[in-house]
């Protein structure tokens, strides 16, 4: 289930460089979904 939220909602992809976000889409029915602490960099990630 985690996976399916990070890699398939969220667009994250793991890369030799580093984490990257892909172009993705939310099911109809979402407005948003935001993930925090991505990465040694603790990033946060919106996607809308």
């Amino acid at each position: 289930m985690l996976q399916a939220v990070l890699n398939g909602f969220g667009g994250l992809d793991i890369t030799d460089s580093g984490i990257v976000q892909l172009k993705t889409k939310l099911p109809k029915k979402w407005k948003s979904l935001t993930i925090k602490g991505v990465g040694p960099q603790l990033r946060t990630i919106q996607v809308q």
